[in-house]
């Protein structure tokens, strides 16, 4: 392979310049997010870096909430200056723009900002510039946002910065899902739990020994479809009379298992 000589043209320069910043961000967040031990604490780590580099106040993943007091709901976040413990939020003039969009936003001037129509209240208090990213799941539905706030540069907020955030969003996209599906498998793993104790409890209820009579054998055995079930059987021994029964509550699962605990 023959390399071109001479200098390299300016554009293909700058697309090196920002790939190597690209791949070395990236590594970063990779690094820290390798190092937490649980979801939370990975998306902590990628807000603390994305914070550090983009020189931010502040930084947030938000998950976006059907609560009626508030759409988004905090993941976590980060200080790095501002006042510690103050968290800056946003109103539902920038949440709107951005779902509507469904594209990065970055403001250098929130107040005097003329996408946005704070009415009364005004902006967000604290909230100076903002450079989000919406994260989104499978289906292009936005699933929460990815935001630093509050640019401690000079200028604010860069082209530059916004096209690293997006970057790492992608990477947070990854992580919300991973944190989505470990609290589906600790639900179905409590739920396993449950429904082995039940089952216990329910074989507790059926006869624990036959009884011997000559030229007789007694035997049982129940196996439901599922983990529990709504059938039962009883046998009893009452001097030289021997009772029997066998009940099949209609339906299966914990509904049948339920009622045929009352019975």
């Amino acid at each position: 392979m023959t390399l071109p000589e001479g200098p390299i043209p300016e554009n293909d320069s700058l697309r090196l310049k920002n790939a190597m910043e690209e791949l070395e961000f990236l590594n970063e967040v990779s690094v820290q997010v390798g190092h937490a031990a649980s979801a939370e604490e990975a998306e902590k780590a990628v807000i603390s870096t994305c914070v550090q580099r983009l020189k931010a106040e502040q930084g947030a993943i938000w998950r976006m909430s059907t609560a009626e007091v508030s759409p988004l709901h905090t993941v976590a976040r980060v200080f790095e200056g501002g006042i510690p413990g103050l968290p800056v939020r946003l109103n539902l003039q920038i949440l709107d723009w951005i779902q509507r969009l469904q594209s990065p936003l970055l403001s250098n001037y929130v107040v005097t900002d003329t996408r946005f129509k704070h009415g009364p209240k005004g902006p967000p208090s604290g909230l100076r510039s903002l450079l989000a990213v919406p994260l989104f799941h499978h289906n292009k539905q936005i699933i929460g946002l990815l935001a630093v706030l509050n640019s401690k540069q000079p200028g604010g907020f860069t082209e530059s910065d916004q096209r690293l955030l997006r970057i790492i969003g992608i990477q947070c996209q990854q992580l919300q899902e991973n944190a989505r599906l470990a609290a589906e498998e600790r639900k179905l793993q409590e739920l396993e739990k449950e429904l082995v104790a039940a089952r216990q409890i329910q074989h507790s209820l059926l006869p624990s020994a036959m009884p011997t009579v000559a030229g007789y054998e007694f035997a049982g055995w129940y196996e439901p479809a599922r983990q529990v079930g709504g059938d039962l059987y009883h046998i009893d021994q009452i001097g030289n009379h021997i009772h029997m029964a066998v009940a099949d509550v209609s339906g299966k699962g914990r509904p049948a298992c339920l009622y045929m605990v009352n019975v």
